[in-house]
């Protein structure tokens, strides 16, 4: 596959809040190839409300080699990058990378490599984050060949929930905003 694209939505009101601190670095600062776009709104909100100014509510993180089987429509899209959300205030310090995009069906998910510390601690290690919701996923162009899977919904999984330190619990107050991703084939 090729033009490979990834993006992640995080959960709109988790950027306004850690964006809300006033230190150096706080809020959504990507990093290591990772580009943030910052807009007024969330292309995905969860509790839409306008922050005043723009935030990175979007992540677009660099493409690595992915794959695709056409027989079964599973896929794995691969990026590189991090984003870091840090609230120092309030001791957040977490940050996310090596994003996998896991595309099967009802067992759709995110699974991100998470590091944590101070009043977010978490291991060095990679973790299913999300379920993604594909019904109605991809739409096809470019006769036949980009598959575009435009704003999974996600919800947090249960060791999801634990990267949050149990603030965004299931079943009502996991949902963590959307991922995106497209690729062509040959």
């Amino acid at each position: 596959m090729s033009a490979v694209t990834l993006s992640w939505m995080p959960r709109d009101s988790w950027v306004r809040y850690v964006s809300s601190g006033t230190a150096a670095n706080d809020g959504v600062v990507a990093g290591a190839g990772a580009t943030g776009v910052a807009s007024m709104t969330s292309p995905c909100p969860d509790r839409p409300a306008e922050a005043g100014i723009a935030l990175n509510y979007t992540i677009n993180f660099g493409a690595k080699e992915s794959w695709y089987d056409p027989l079964s429509g599973e896929a794995g899209i691969y990026g590189s990058g991090n984003v870091a959300f840090r609230y120092t205030a309030h001791t957040i310090n977490l940050t996310a990378a090596e994003p996998e995009i896991e595309i099967n069906g009802s067992s759709s998910r995110a699974i991100f490599r998470f590091n944590g510390s101070g009043g977010t601690p978490y291991p060095n290690q990679r973790v299913a984050l999300e379920t993604l919701e594909t019904a109605g996923r991809p739409t096809v162009s470019n006769e036949g060949k980009t598959l575009t899977y435009n704003l999974m919904r996600g919800r947090l999984t249960s060791d999801g929930e634990k990267v949050f330190a149990g603030f965004y619990t299931a079943p009502s107050d996991n949902e963590f905003g959307c991922v995106s991703a497209s690729f062509t084939l040959p």
